[in-house]
């Protein structure tokens, strides 16, 4: 509530403590991210609490993100710093982690970010991507990345998805099953049915009138 907010000035002169100074609250940033450079691959994010549970997360990769089980996870580790790979080595890296993850029906998994060895990761999974190849399989690669060092973050933060709603024909149980779907903004109605948009024009949201002849 208001009247609880946590005010900074509230701890000034205090040592930080992460039990007092944080609070937990159900994530609103997550959804799908696109990555340029890379064919329109899209892939999925969240954020989640440092202590969230190893397997509901692996709940959350297998059962709602939809991937397969892994046989084996790659972990790849190394220095944060850019550094120059020589071309013949960073051929032998690309294709020698490309072929094992394939071949074991393995996880990636590194740092999250474009810099040091985990760009070097990033642009293996991304030229596997771009070849014909990539129809053999799938490359399954998860960042794991500190939320502060996120270029641009406040943009994955409680994103907004337009609903759409489609209605035919009805009657009264036909609008009161589609109105809490169109007063919810940004939402858009898409009636076949004159009398059904004359009731959810006066809703928040925006009704189109599909031509007479449909």
């Amino acid at each position: 509530s208001p009247g609880s907010a946590i005010k900074p000035e509230d701890f000034v002169g205090e040592s930080w403590n992460r039990h007092r100074h944080i609070c937990e609250v159900p994530t609103d940033a997550y959804g799908d991210i696109s990555f340029d450079g890379v064919g329109q691959k899209t892939g999925k994010y969240v954020r989640v609490s440092t202590d969230t549970r190893p397997e509901v997360l692996y709940q959350l990769l297998t059962e709602h993100w939809n991937l397969t089980p892994p046989n084996l996870l790659i972990s790849v580790t190394g220095g944060a710093k850019n550094f120059y790979l020589k071309a013949h080595l960073k051929n032998m890296f690309h294709r020698g982690l490309i072929k094992v993850a394939h071949t074991t029906g393995a996880w990636i998994i590194t740092g999250g970010t474009h810099t040091g060895v985990m760009k070097h990761v990033g642009q293996a999974v991304r030229d596997h991507a771009l070849s014909s190849s990539s129809m053999r399989g799938q490359i399954v690669a998860i960042g794991v990345a500190t939320w502060g060092t996120l270029h641009n973050r406040h943009a994955l933060v409680d994103v907004t998805i337009p609903v759409v709603c489609v209605v035919l024909d009805g009657g009264p149980g036909t609008l009161n099953v589609s109105h809490p779907f169109v007063v919810r903004p940004p939402s858009v109605s898409i009636s076949l049915s004159r009398s059904v948009s004359s009731s959810l024009s006066h809703s928040d949201c925006l009704v189109c009138f599909p031509p007479d002849n449909l």
